[in-house]
Parts: C-alpha cells; sequence; structure tokens
C-alpha cells in the first residue's frame, strides 16, 4: 500500500480515539494502529506516534454516538478486551459505520462487526459476572479489598456498581494481572498502584489465564499485602489503558458504562 503507516498511540483509550481522528482527517492509509511500547517491530513499513487530542478523541465519541447507541457500547466494550488487532478491526468498524450514514448496527452486516459484537459481549458478560461475584475482605487499616485476574481489561468498568453499592466504604479492587487498582474512599474514585517493597510479580509467567497460574498470582498478592496498612501504600497514577487524567472520569469509562 502505498505510503501506508503505522501510528503508534499512547494506549489509551483516548489516544486511540485521536489516531482515528488523524486517520479520517488527513484520508490517509493506515495498515495498523499500536500502542507505543517501545518493542514495535515494523521494518519497511513507516511509523507515526500521534499525541493524545482529547478534542479530537471526543469528536469521534460523539461522531460515533450520534450514528448508534449500540455502537458506543461496542466501541468501547471491544477495546478493552485487548484483543489481538481490535485496534484495526475498530478503525474500520468505526470507519464502515460513518460512511454508512444509517447509524443501525443491530444486525452485523459482515465479520468484522461480528466480532467487534462478540468481543465486546464477552467484556460485558465478565463485567456483570465480577459485579456478582466479587469478595472483599479487611486489610490492616480496614480498607475493604478485593483480587481479581480477569480475562479483559474490565476493572474500568466496575466503577459505577460499586460505587453504588459502597457509597460510603473505602475499598480497592486490585487487578493482579494488570498491575493495578480501581479506589474508592466515598468521596472520590481513583486509579492505583501499591507500592509494595515486594513487588516481584514478573517472576510469574502469566500464560492466557489459566487457573494455576491466576491461583499462584493471587497467593503472592494475598501474602504481600496480609497485616498491611494499605493506606500508606496507595499510589494514584494514570493507567495508560483508560486516558491521561486518572481524576476526570474519562468521557469513554462515563458514557461507556
Amino acid at each position: 500500500m502505498e505510503n501506508a503507516k503505522i501510528y503508534l498511540y499512547d494506549g489509551s483509550f483516548n489516544g486511540f480515539l485521536t489516531a482515528i481522528f488523524v486517520a479520517f482527517a488527513r484520508n490517509e492509509a493506515v495498515v495498523d494502529f499500536r500502542p507505543d511500547n517501545g518493542c514495535q517491530n515494523t521494518l519497511f513499513l513507516e511509523t507515526e506516534t500521534i499525541l493524545t487530542h482529547l478534542d479530537y478523541a471526543k469528536r469521534v465519541w460523539n461522531g460515533i454516538e450520534a450514528k448508534s447507541a449500540v455502537a458506543v457500547k461496542q466501541v468501547y466494550f471491544s477495546f478493552l478486551s485487548e484483543h489481538s488487532g481490535i485496534e484495526q478491526m475498530l478503525y474500520r468498524y468505526i470507519r464502515n459505520l460513518f460512511h454508512n450514514g444509517s447509524g443501525s448496527l443491530t444486525i452485523p452486516c459482515d465479520h468484522i462487526d461480528m466480532k467487534i459484537s462478540q468481543l465486546a459481549n464477552q467484556v460485558a458478560k465478565e463485567k456483570g459476572k465480577l459485579e456478582a461475584n466479587i469478595k472483599f475482605e479487611a486489610s490492616f487499616d480496614n480498607i475493604q479489598y478485593s483480587l481479581i485476574a480477569p480475562n479483559f481489561n474490565v476493572l474500568p468498568l466496575l466503577s459505577k456498581h460499586f460505587r453504588f453499592r459502597f457509597p460510603e466504604q473505602e475499598w480497592i479492587i486490585f487487578d493482579y494481572k494488570r498491575k493495578y487498582g480501581l479506589h474508592s474512599n466515598g468521596k472520590s474514585n481513583e486509579f492505583i498502584n501499591l507500592k509494595l517493597k515486594v513487588f516481584k510479580t514478573e517472576r510469574f509467567v502469566v500464560a492466557g489465564n489459566s487457573p494455576e497460574t491466576n491461583a499462584d498470582l493471587k497467593e503472592y498478592w494475598k501474602t504481600a499485602l496480609k497485616g498491611l496498612p494499605l493506606k500508606s501504600k496507595i499510589v494514584p497514577f494514570v493507567f495508560p489503558g483508560i486516558g491521561s487524567n486518572a481524576k476526570s472520569d474519562f468521557f469513554g469509562a462515563r458514557k461507556a458504562v
């Protein structure tokens, strides 16, 4: 493909939507969209790093929402599936949505639509399963915490449910597979890391989501957290799969949940 490029973005949902906006605005041939993790193998292909621009991302998001209430949820949920090649599938999905003009995606028209719908449904199913089954334990300083390792990156989708379920309780849900968590103190919510001296989960090879691996990881984290005052271990941070401001409850997460 002549002048074809690979767009590198920061891994966030807003970053991906920004890259979509740039591709549309330039009418440029983009063969792939990839998180810029510093380990790209792009031999013989030109790459360009696209900086996240919230206004651009919002324009794409609002355009999708105007076309289809179904699509707006499917785009966000399927992005969180972390499926290999999801960015290119979503690019084609969004491009087709904008070009067909009808905004009707209730009946998938090709294999891309079907795959996006399937992934979104799988993410939604896991979200519901976790909302129904998460169990909390009390830390040394009486913060309720739960350890999870879902197949998909569903943690951002759990915020609304547990904020309403425990409006005055301080709690942490920590995804020990992806090594980030969600913290609520009854007044505000934020994505966090945990500042632990024995943070060595890299020794576990997380292959897929095997019960054996997850059991080992969970036992490691329970041991690491046992008897600790969690308050002093909480480190607010920006999770790259979500956006550029962890305290703003991003437009994507807010609308899609």
